[in-house]
C-alpha cells in the first residue's frame, strides 16, 4: 500500500526544533533553493510555505519529484526507481514513508537499516529509539535499490515537530538512469550493483541472501 504521509498509529512525537521562519524572512534564498545552497537545508530543515523564499516549491521541500518512475531492472529482475528526466545534484526527490514505530537501539556491529526498516537518529520525546517501517505500506522511495556508487542519499530533516527522511541526489542523474542509494557498509545481502568498486565484488559467487556481514 502506498502512503502520502507517515502512518503513526501510536502518535509518537519528537522534540520540536526551529521552523526557520526568521521573522518572516524565511531562508532568504535569491535563487530556487536546493540542499546545497539553502539556509534551511544547512540546518537540516526542509522548506515549507512559511519559511521559504519560494513558498516551499523548491528543491529543499518534501515534494516528490515528478521525474521518478517505478521500473524493473533487466539485469537483476528487481523493481526500482528510474529517472524519466534529468535531476540535478542537491535536489530532494521525495520522502521515505512508512509506519513510525519503536525499534530499540540499532545493533552496533550490524546494519543500521535492514529491509524496509530505517532507524531514525532523533529519539522520541520520551527518549525512545524510533524508526520507519515500510514493509507493509510506504511511498515510492521504499523501492530505491542499493548501489555502492549511489545517485542519492537518505537524509533526516525536521521543521518544527515534523520529522522526515528524504532522499537527496548526490550527483546529476540522467534520463533513464536508475536512482539508487547506499544502504551502508553492513549489508544483509550480497550486493550486485555492478560497480567495479562494489564492496562485495569478491562475493559474487555466493547466494544473494548470504549474510555478507559475516563473511
Amino acid at each position: 500500500m502506498f502512503l502520502e504521509d507517515h502512518f503513526n498509529p501510536h502518535k509518537w512525537r519528537f522534540p520540536s526544533v526551529s521552523a526557520g521562519f526568521n521573522r518572516g524572512a524565511g531562508c532568504g534564498c535569491k535563487q530556487r533553493c536546493n540542499v546545497l545552497t539553502c539556509a534551511n537545508a544547512k540546518s537540516a530543515r526542509f522548506c515549507i510555505f512559511e519559511n521559504c523564499s519560494f513558498g516551499g516549491t523548491c528543491g529543499n521541500s518534501l515534494s516528490e519529484s515528478q521525474a521518478l518512475s517505478i521500473s524493473q531492472n533487466t539485469r537483476t529482475g528487481m523493481r526500482g526507481i528510474t529517472a524519466t528526466k534529468a535531476i540535478p545534484v542537491g535536489e530532494v526527490i521525495g520522502q521515505y514513508l512508512g509506519e513510525i514505530d519503536i525499534f530499540g537501539p540499532p545493533c552496533r556491529n550490524g546494519p543500521v537499516n535492514e529491509g524496509y526498516r530505517m532507524h531514525l537518529k532523533t529519539k522520541t520525546t520520551g527518549g525512545k529509539h524510533a524508526g520507519i517501517d515500510a514493509v507493509n505500506a510506504g511511498g515510492k522511495l521504499r523501492l530505491l535499490n542499493h548501489s555502492c556508487k549511489p545517485a542519492a542519499r537518505f537524509h533526516e530533516v525536521q521543521t518544527g515537530r515534523h520529522l522526515m527522511v528524504v532522499a537527496v541526489t548526490v550527483r546529476d542523474v540522467y534520463p533513464g538512469e536508475e536512482v539508487t542509494v547506499s544502504y551502508g557498509n553492513h549489508l544483509w545481502f550480497v550486493c550486485r550493483c555492478g560497480w567495479w568498486g562494489c564492496q562485495h565484488r569478491d562475493l559474487q559467487h555466493l547466494p544473494g541472501n548470504y549474510a555478507a556481514r559475516d563473511a
